[in-house]
């Protein structure tokens, strides 16, 4: 942590690392071991989200601590056998685990308060952003939160979305149905000859988007690979079928900051759309959301030249624009926090 004395508070960030199949001995520690926080790819290029945490809010006036999860360093790369120091603890995590994991963290700062700095701000990214509401909702030392890619459906729902509709509504309906009719012709999908799999059968040149649909789910790969996301320890104790989380942000006393790329394909803007509807229903007036124009989940733009926000879908470095639009909306906000 650098030593200023013009920061205000900690911000702890609550990095979601990939590969996530996870479990908890006691010697649980507070954050991963390693370094720094780097790409999911271990690059160290541009920003992605932890390095945007770690560039961005020095300069408005945070301290930082960023948080991984027990068992595993910092990505440089998918390897389990690499990166995991422990990868029976990584493997066997549960929810709760990592509630704790951030519990410690917290307490840890509270405790020695290493920067002089007493209030306390979560942000989180991706799937991170329900843990940080989570551990809000217990832990009365955390004064804000900060979502990157809000994600406050519950997870079943998500994934599925993810899995069956989310090909249809974000690439299947815009360009391989040219002509929008509702079906897909064989010379369409001609033209996407890399990206759009269906086993034509003799004779069939045509299939509706609602029987290409029903094919993705009867496709066994997808289904198993729920089913084995449905039963992972992660996901264990009624996590994979909870309820969503916006009337629970809604209704916290402590300010709230979101940010959606309007190009996110794994936490899509309907997200960020459906916090702020609860927040307005619950009267909640310092909840402050920001819709990125023309980025995606890592806050960077999707792959040119085609740039299709699905298949060309980056994971950094993040935009510059959007650096400097979340160091300076971060630094304003901080006003809020008590």
């Amino acid at each position: 942590m650098v030593q200023t004395r013009a920061r205000v508070g900690v911000l702890v960030a609550v990095v979601t690392l990939a590969a996530n199949r996870h479990r908890d001995p006691g010697h649980r520690r507070p954050w991963a071991r390693g370094g720094d926080a780097r790409s999911h790819h271990g690059r160290r290029e541009g920003h992605r989200a932890p390095d945007l945490v770690r560039a961005g809010a020095p300069r408005a006036g945070f301290h930082t601590l960023q948080l991984g999860k027990p068992g595993i360093d910092f990505h440089t790369g998918w390897d389990l056998t690499r990166l995991a120091y422990d990868k029976d603890l990584f493997l066997g995590l549960t929810w709760n685990d990592l509630l704790e994991n951030a519990n410690e963290a917290i307490a840890c700062v509270t405790e020695r308060r290493p920067c002089r700095a007493s209030r306390i701000v979560l942000v989180g990214h991706s799937e991170g952003t329900m843990r940080i509401a989570d551990v809000a909702v217990r832990n009365p030392n955390v004064r804000g939160l900060v979502f990157l890619g809000f994600h406050g459906h519950g997870f079943r729902d998500l994934v599925e979305w993810q899995a069956y509709q989310r090909p249809i509504e974000l690439f299947v309906n815009p360009d391989v149905d040219a002509d929008h009719d509702g079906f897909i012709t064989r010379e369409e999908a001609s033209r996407w000859t890399k990206d759009f799999n269906y086993p034509w059968k003799d004779g069939e040149s045509r299939i509706s988007i609602d029987a290409y649909t029903a094919y993705l789910r009867s496709n066994p790969e997808y289904e198993k690979a729920i089913q084995t996301l449905a039963t992972s320890p992660l996901y264990s104790n009624g996590i994979w079928e909870r309820a969503p989380i916006y009337a629970q942000v809604a209704h916290l006393p402590i300010p709230v900051l979101a940010f959606t790329g309007s190009l996110d394909v794994m936490t899509p803007p309907t997200e960020l759309e459906a916090l702020r509807a609860a927040c307005a229903e619950a009267g909640k007036r310092d909840c402050e959301t920001h819709l990125v124009p023309g980025l995606g989940h890592g806050m960077s733009p999707p792959k040119p030249p085609r740039r299709q926000p699905l298949l060309d879908q980056t994971e950094g470095p993040v935009d510059a624009g959007f650096l400097d639009l979340f160091t300076r909306t971060l630094a304003d906000w901080k006003s809020k926090i008590r």
